[in-house]
């Protein structure tokens, strides 16, 4: 299902120059989690 907040995120980060990549890391816990954003574009793509 696409999500409004984050169609909205990836389009604002996409007209501003900013790369979606498939993961993202967080320091907190020292590991590679899925981006939302990325996973957005997916299920865009699909529609």
């Amino acid at each position: 299902m696409i999500s409004k907040e984050l169609s909205q995120k990836l389009y604002a980060d996409l007209i501003n120059g900013k790369a979606i990549n498939k993961q993202s890391y967080l320091s907190k816990i020292n590991e590679l989690v899925d981006n939302p954003l990325y996973n957005e574009i997916l299920v865009v793509a699909k529609f």
